[in-house]
């Protein structure tokens, strides 16, 4: 949902604009995050909800100096996947294939009224 509202369009926009440098989606069932309450938690880390992005701006100078590389992508990706709980890397299977068979329904359904 949030992909399709004016204030990703406005990010894209400035993505493509002369600082944007690099734009790299990540899928939800590559990260995870820390939990706010890891100091109390049993799980620290916990599987995301929802795909990100990573953008890149920089000046020029910056750019120089620092360019995203796709040695730079691959670190990020990796350390985002770390994020993800080990006991989940299974279950994020299967629950992707649920949520595909569910979003298989609705379409029916939908299709269906019509």
């Amino acid at each position: 949902a949030m992909r399709r509202s004016a204030a990703w369009q406005a990010l894209l926009n400035l993505a493509s604009s002369a600082h944007g440098r690099a734009h790299w989606d990540i899928p939800l069932h590559r990260h995870g995050y820390t939990d706010g309450h890891a100091h109390i938690s049993t799980e620290a880390a916990r599987m995301s909800s929802c795909p990100s992005a990573v953008f890149i701006f920089a000046t020029t100078a910056a750019h120089a100096a620092f360019p995203p590389t796709s040695d730079k992508e691959a670190a990020v990706r990796a350390g985002m996947q770390l994020a993800v709980p080990r006991n989940l890397h299974k279950a994020s299977k299967a629950n992707r294939r649920v949520h595909l068979q569910k979003k298989k329904r609705k379409r029916k359904r939908l299709l269906s009224a019509t």
